[in-house]
């Protein structure tokens, strides 16, 4: 990061402080190592399965094994794609953000993660054979059409700033 504010304020650009600001945002909220999504004991509901360790704004996090909250209300009809980005706050309290259904993977539009938290990974719904999905209904199996997909490093899968 000192690299990039160097060679930015060198190269005298005008908005070298935003730019910072963009890089520095994106690397101070990350997470560690794998927080091992996969089905809950409430078959309806999606869980950590590891000990997750992240930095949320500077602020070094350690969350044990939890459920995420309750997926009610986000509905799938059969041949939509859709999801959750499944993110943490400081304090260690764990969010669902729902990615906007689409007719394919390619199509789909990733929510922006708030400040406040960080992306720890994703739920992708309906991607290998087309089913209804209903919130607090539908039983979050591993098998497709959900997949789990774990991140590690920052997620910044927008452009928007």
């Amino acid at each position: 990061m000192q690299k990039i504010i160097q060679i930015l304020n060198s190269a005298g650009l005008p908005h070298a402080p935003a730019v910072e600001r963009a890089f520095n945002d994106l690397f101070s909220r990350q997470v560690f190592n794998s927080a091992g999504l996969a089905v809950s004991g409430t078959t309806t509901l999606f869980k950590t399965v590891n000990t997750i360790y992240a930095v949320v704004n500077g602020t070094t996090v350690v969350k044990t094994t939890a459920d995420f909250p309750a997926l009610t209300g986000y509905n799938l009809t059969s041949g939509q794609v859709g999801g959750f980005v499944a993110t943490m706050d400081a304090a260690g309290v764990l969010y669902v953000l729902t990615i906007s259904p689409a007719a394919t993977l390619g199509q789909i539009v990733y929510p922006l993660v708030p400040p406040s938290q960080v992306a720890i990974g994703l739920v992708l719904l309906n991607v290998a054979s087309p089913a209804t999905f209903t919130g607090g209904t539908t039983v979050m199996t591993a098998a497709a059409p959900i997949v789990y997909v774990n991140l590690t490093g920052p997620f910044a899968p927008t452009n928007l700033f």
